[in-house]
This record gives structure tokens, sequence and C-alpha cells, in this order.
């Protein structure tokens, strides 16, 4: 969604944002990595982390080149560091706008 026509005005939608946090927590409730509760509302509040961190970093990277590895991508294939560069451009944008307010 991040390369469409549309991420400029969902990214800065906030209703839309707290809408998605309260579905999320309601239906997708997840355990964070030291065991406690994914607080999604944080992601709307300047806090949003798209790239994982220590092991888990290494871990994703790993699985992606698996599936370069196995042909999972097979018309475009991104490096590992341009698929986090984009990720963090979105993530950081995203954080911006959440921060403006």
């Amino acid at each position: 969604m991040a390369k469409t026509k549309h991420f400029d005005s969902a990214a800065g939608d906030y209703a839309l944002a707290r809408q998605v946090a309260e579905h999320k927590s309601i239906f997708f409730a997840e355990k964070a990595a030291n065991g406690g509760g994914v607080d999604y509302f944080q992601a709307i509040s300047g806090g949003l982390r798209l790239i994982p961190e220590g092991p888990s970093l290494d871990a994703l990277e790993k699985d992606y080149a698996a599936m370069l590895e196995d042909g999972l991508l097979a018309f475009e294939q991104p490096t590992f560091e341009a698929v986090m560069a984009s990720c963090a451009a979105t993530q950081n944008k995203i954080n911006h706008l959440a921060l403006r307010d």
C-alpha cells in the first residue's frame, strides 16, 4: 500500500488507524517478544515498528534468503536491504504523521 496513490491519505487518517488498532486488539491479540501483549495503539502514536531487531531480524533475513532461493519472488527480487529500507521509509513517514498532531 505504501507505493500506491492511497498511502498518504490512509497514513494520515487517524480515525482509520484507531479503528485498525481496536480491531487488531480484539481479533488478533499477539504476544510481544518479551511475552507481554502487543500494544497496537502504540503504532498510531508515533511508535510503529515494522523492522524487528536482533535475533528476529536475523531470522527474517534468513527466511527472505530462503524465499529468494526457492524462487518465491519470481519477477522482482529486491535485496533484503532494499526491503528493509522501504519498510524504514514507510515506518518513519507513518510515525512522523502520527506525531504531527
